[in-house]
C-alpha cells in the first residue's frame, strides 16, 4: 500500500521535502490520516476494513517516525529538498530564494 511505502521510506530515514510537508498535513488534527482514511473507506464494499483502532495507530506512527528520523540524523539528512526552483503560489519556503 501507499502507507506502507512511506513507512519503508522515512524508515531509511530519507525523504523528499515535498513528502515531508504532505505526511506534516496529514499529522495535523484538520487533516488526519486516520479521518481521511475512514473517509475513503465509507464507499469501499468491505467496510469496516480498518477499525478504530488500527487508524489511530496509523496516526500514531506518522508522528513518531518522521520525528524519530529528524532527531536522529538532523532535519538536513533526513529532508531533502526537491522544491528549489519550484516557487509556485503555494510553495512553502525556508530559505533564501536562489536566483
Amino acid at each position: 500500500t501507499h502507507l506502507h511505502t512511506v513507512l519503508e521510506l522515512l524508515a531509511l530515514c530519507r525523504v523528499r521535502k515535498s513528502t515531508h510537508l504532505r505526511l506534516q498535513l496529514l499529522a495535523k488534527e484538520e487533516y488526519k490520516l486516520s479521518v481521511l482514511m475512514a473517509e475513503s473507506m465509507t464507499r469501499d464494499r468491505l467496510n469496516p476494513i480498518l477499525i478504530q483502532v488500527h487508524l489511530d495507530a496509523m496516526d500514531r506512527r506518522l508522528r513518531l517516525v518522521g520525528a524519530s528520523c529528524i532527531d536522529k540524523e538532523g532535519y538536513s539528512y533526513v529532508v531533502e529538498d526537491d522544491l528549489q526552483g519550484d516557487l509556485g503560489a503555494d510553495h512553502i519556503h525556508s530559505g533564501p530564494r536562489r536566483r
